[in-house]
Formats: C-alpha cells, sequence, structure tokens
C-alpha cells in the first residue's frame, strides 16, 4: 500500500519539478538579458596607497603627478579616496604632526611635564583655510579642545589630546586631494565608513552634495558596515542616508568574497533600488606579487562569470633586501592592465569596454512572484525525491518539513532561503542522475546476460550519450 502511494506521490513531485523547470525558463531570459545592459569596466585605484608608496621617493609630489598620467595610459579612470586622518593628511603634504617632545625640541625647550597634546602645523595659507574648519569642526565633536598655534611663520592648531588619540580620527575626504583627482580627470569613488557616530544628517548631505559636484556616481564603503548603520536602531538612520543617496543620484559598489557582508548594505541597497555596482579588490599582495597575465585572467574571469564591473587596484612599496633598494608594484599593475594581451585586451574580445561602470537595468517577467513560488515547489520537490529514494517511507514527510522549513526560513531571509534550495537543488539533481543512470547499467546487464563493457565501441558510445543526456 506505501509503495502505491509512493508511487503517486513521486509523479506528483516530478510534476513539481517540471513545473518549476518551466517557470525558470522566463526568469533565467530575464536574467540574461539583464546582463546584457551592462558592458562597462572601470579600473580604480586606491589613491592612498599611491601616496603611501611617494612617501618612499625623494620628490614625493612629482612622483605622484608622474603615476596619475601613467594610470591615465594603462586605463585607470577613476580614484579611490577615504575618509581623511591626520596621517594621510601628513602624507599629502598638507600639514606637519608633532607630539609634546617634537615640538620642545622644534623650539629648543624642555617638554612639559604633565602634558601630551598634539601639535599641527598646516604647510600653507591654502591647506589652511580649506583643513582648519574640518580638523576643528571634528575634533570638537569628540569634546577635544582645539586653540591656534604658529611656528615658523606657519599657523597651526593644538589638540588637545595624545598623538596616538589623534591620529585615528576620520574626517571628510581631503576636498583639496578630491579637487587634484577630479581636476587631473579622474573620476572619484569615496570610501566612508561609519565610526564618525552620531550620524550627522546635516553634514552628510554637505558632504554627498560636494561629492556630486564633483561628478561622484557611486560609493564604497570602509569597514564592517555601512554608514548609518550604528544609529539605525534608534534613529533609523539607514533611511535617512538612502534619502540622501537618491537625493544626488549616487548608487553603491559592492565588494565581492567578503567574508563577512557589511552590516546594513543590503537594506541600503535596496532603498536606492539597487543601484549597486559588484567590485573585485586586488590585494596588495596579489598586485605586487602575482604575474600580469594572472592578474588579467581573474579579472576576464570576474568580468565574464561573476558580473563583476569595477576591479579595485591596491598598491605597496616592497622592499627588495637582494638589490637593497625599495620598489613598488605599480609597474606589475599597469602591465597586467594595458600590456599586449592584458586585462583590456581579454575583456574587450568577449564584448566588455572600459569606462563608467553601471548598475544593470532590473526588469522582472509578468508574475514574478508566482513564478518564484513554482521554482521554489519544484526544488523542494527534488530534494525530497533524493531523500525518498534512500528512505522511501520518509518521502512525503520529507516533501512538508523541507517545504515547512524553507517557509520558517524564508521569514528569515529570503536570500538564505534561495541559497539553501539552491544548494539542495544541485546536490540532489546530480545525485538522482547518477543513481538514475546506475539503475540503467543494472538493467542493461540483466537484459542482455553482461555488462556494458562487452559491448562494442559504437554501442558503448551509444549508451553513454544516452545516460548523459
Amino acid at each position: 500500500m506505501i509503495k502505491k502511494w509512493n508511487g503517486y506521490i513521486k509523479r506528483l513531485l516530478w510534476i513539481a519539478v517540471f513545473l518549476g523547470v518551466i517557470a525558470a525558463m522566463p526568469l533565467g531570459y530575464s536574467r540574461w538579458m539583464m546582463e546584457k545592459t551592462s558592458k562597462q569596466i572601470e579600473f580604480i585605484f586606491d589613491f592612498r596607497d599611491l601616496l603611501q608608496i611617494a612617501s618612499y621617493q625623494p620628490n614625493p609630489e612629482t612622483f605622484v603627478q608622474m603615476q596619475l598620467v601613467s594610470m591615465q595610459e594603462a586605463g585607470i579612470t577613476t580614484m579611490s579616496v577615504y575618509e581623511s586622518t591626520l596621517n594621510d593628511l601628513l602624507l599629502a603634504g598638507r600639514l606637519n604632526i608633532y607630539n609634546e617632545s617634537q615640538v620642545a625640541l622644534l623650539q629648543q625647550n624642555i617638554p612639559i611635564s604633565n602634558r601630551n597634546f598634539t601639535y599641527v602645523l598646516f604647510a600653507g595659507e591654502k591647506e589652511e583655510n580649506t583643513l582648519r574648519p574640518i580638523i576643528k569642526k571634528r575634533f570638537n565633536k569628540d569634546n577635544i579642545n582645539v586653540s591656534n598655534w604658529t611656528f615658523g611663520g606657519r599657523s597651526g592648531l593644538i589638540l588637545e589630546t595624545s598623538i596616538e588619540n589623534a591620529l585615528i580620527k576620520t574626517m571628510e575626504p581631503d576636498p583639496l586631494s578630491l579637487q587634484l583627482i577630479h581636476d587631473e580627470g579622474f573620476r572619484i569613488i569615496p570610501r566612508i565608513s561609519d565610526q564618525d557616530r552620531p550620524f550627522d544628517q546635516e553634514a552628510t548631505e554637505r558632504m554627498l552634495a560636494n561629492f556630486q559636484k564633483l561628478g561622484v556616481k557611486r560609493i564604497l564603503f570602509d569597514g564592517n558596515a555601512v554608514k548609518g548603520f550604528g544609529d539605525q536602531i534608534e534613529k533609523r538612520t539607514l533611511y535617512s542616508f538612502g534619502d540622501l543617496l537618491n537625493k544626488y543620484n549616487i548608487g553603491l559598489a559592492a565588494i565581492e568574497n567578503l567574508k563577512n557582508p557589511q552590516s546594513g548594505f543590503e537594506t541600503l541597497a535596496n532603498l536606492v533600488e539597487y543601484n549597486v555596482v559588484r567590485l573585485y579588490s586586488l590585494s596588495e599582495n596579489d598586485a605586487a606579487a602575482l604575474k600580469p597575465d594572472v592578474i588579467a585572467d581573474r579579472f576576464l574571469l570576474a568580468a565574464k562569470d561573476r558580473n563583476v564591473r569595477m576591479f579595485y587596484l591596491n598598491g605597496s612599496v616592497v622592499r627588495n633586501q637582494d638589490k637593497s633598494e625599495i620598489t613598488n608594484s605599480l609597474d606589475n599593475v599597469y602591465k597586467a592592465i594595458a600590456s599586449p594581451n592584458g586585462a583590456k585586451d581579454k575583456i574587450s574580445s568577449v564584448g566588455f569596454s572600459t569606462g563608467e561602470a553601471k548598475e544593470f537595468e532590473r526588469s522582472s517577467p509578468p508574475g514574478n512572484k508566482l513564478l518564484r513560488a513554482v521554482i521554489a515547489l519544484g526544488a523542494v520537490a527534488i530534494i525530497a525525491l533524493l531523500i525518498g529514494t534512500f528512505f522511501p517511507v520518509l518521502l512525503l514527510p520529507a516533501f512538508f518539513l523541507v517545504l515547512f522549513g524553507s517557509v520558517a526560513l524564508y521569514l528569515y531571509s529570503s536570500a538564505l532561503v534561495e541559497q539553501g534550495l539552491a544548494l539542495g537543488v544541485g546536490i540532489s539533481t546530480s545525485t538522482l542522475a547518477m543513481i538514475w543512470s546506475m539503475k540503467r547499467v543494472d538493467i542493461y546487464s540483466r537484459k542482455y546476460g553482461k555488462l556494458p563493457q562487452g559491448f562494442s565501441i559504437k554501442r558503448r558510445l551509444e549508451i553513454s550519450v544516452f545516460l548523459f543526456l
């Protein structure tokens, strides 16, 4: 009796699987067409890394100018700029920083006991006019007293905190670096974090308005959370930030293969209507150690197979002990992109071009939700069929168990349900196909009284093709 009912249930489940395959076709076609709407690849370089490399050169400012030209020639069109710290401003030559002992040495005095302040000296009038209000506002926000200071005819500030604490405070991106990059013809992708809390709506809007003036189309988050996430529960700041991004027409870049997704990113992506481009980051070590052709192949596979449209390039200083010299990874990166058969050539050979990366134009076929439900039902059915193959008595209970489990998990995370069902289908289909093939081989053996190895080469080939199909 159980065997008879299992036969009926099996037929119904296979019908559900068949309907799931049919329902997947319009969604698959929609996805295929969507991926054709964005065919431009954008190469981005980390401006902080460039400044770090330049700090090892005898003439840092000249080195930066030369490398910006080389990057444009190689096909790098965009610069990534972090929220600035005092150390970043020091690397950029905007100011100098001193602790108590260093200031006492400059002034030829004895350090003041029981005092551990930080001293900032601006490089010039332009740097002072631009950076003084930014620094004062940031440190006053943390209730750190800021007062004026001068030395050697130059203006500066005294920050009443240790230099160790002062150096980790993040401020808005350096306006002078942003203007330099813009004037040199590069696009800009700012990297902002959620460190500067509480969320300041007015300051954030002012920052995004400045970004828009500089042609910024997309931002990238730094750290474990998107901006506004820390105050979301109390103040719903992710929604405020999402509204501002939409107001200034600024989208997001999503870093692939992060160990832990950035907190709040999924919510923010939904708020900006998925104006998101996927980004692959080439680490400092890989940029220095991998051969150019290996890097180019990585970029090609990422663009072609994983829908990556932005490539983020890091740079590093390389200490060569054998030659007793300090080099960097810039030339290796340039070769990987611009050399014959490099990344630019390889991606163009499969229909891509270099330019500003765009988000995919999303469209859904009619009845999208119903189709997805039918697909999910088919996935549940084939998972139950696999379980029923090993434990026939559990066929129907397995179906309801997987079904209710999927519904419960959907209430927690729809993405997790889709990933789980996809994994289950991948395992179930291949396993069921192998079981079926083995049974067919057994049928051949019983029918003809010999194993397939005993057939002619032609007959074995026919059987193999049939089993494969």
